[in-house]
């Protein structure tokens, strides 16, 4: 998928960067957010059925996101949010309850080794798992909205080792938990320079270097 990422200290910016990707071909959109921004002024003329949705946050930013779920309905929304920081997940959860398209439970990878970035992406899941789990959240729900980030580098061999031993062990969580077919979402970020100059087309021309 083509999704530029779009970063502005103001919504209205980052409304009219995003309506421009999107009027010259791309699949959708990931926003980093900014907790001054207001729902109704970032999705302006933004048709969310039409499109892929995503956001990088920070737990403060929960606010947004009630805003956000006002104005756009479950059945319209795809996409995913990543969040930064310390997560606050049953506040996440009960907003998007019944959101099955929008992975809301999205994990940002950290660590200084692969082995130390999936261990810590596991653990995260599994306590988010047992969390939502605890307060009667259906786990198959849990999973559908689970969703993970990690980052590539030029390590080619080293990031397919890391993303398939990722993918396993998400799997395994999953049989652990009953169930037998985990819809496991991963995002791999590239980071891959972005032609300024080529703008809106410079985030196309990275995400395919990025692909090779």
């Amino acid at each position: 998928f083509n999704l530029p990422e779009v970063n502005s200290s103001s919504a209205e910016t980052a409304n009219s960067i995003a309506i421009d990707h999107l009027q010259n071909g791309a699949d959708g959109i990931y926003f980093k957010m900014d907790t001054h921004w207001r729902a109704e002024k970032l999705i302006h003329d933004i048709k969310p059925e039409f499109c892929f949705l995503g956001f990088e946050a920070d737990s403060p930013s929960v606010s947004f996101f009630e805003e956000f779920t006002s104005l756009v309905s479950p059945a319209a929304l795809i996409g995913s949010v990543f969040w930064n920081g310390a997560k606050s997940w049953l506040p996440v959860a009960n907003l998007f309850k019944g959101y099955t398209a929008f992975r809301a439970f999205g994990i940002t990878e950290f660590g200084e080794s692969a082995t130390v970035q999936v261990f810590n992406s596991m653990a995260e899941a599994l306590k988010l798992t047992d969390l939502l789990t605890d307060y009667a959240f259906p786990v198959h729900q849990v999973f559908n909205q689970l969703a993970f980030s990690v980052n590539a580098s030029f390590n080619f061999f080293g990031d397919i080792i890391k993303i398939r031993a990722l993918r396993l062990l998400i799997h395994r969580l999953a049989e652990a938990y009953g169930l037998e077919n985990a819809n496991s979402f991963i995002r791999v970020k590239v980071h891959a320079p972005v032609l300024q100059s080529h703008q809106p087309h410079g985030d196309l021309l990275a995400n395919s270097f990025g692909a090779i």
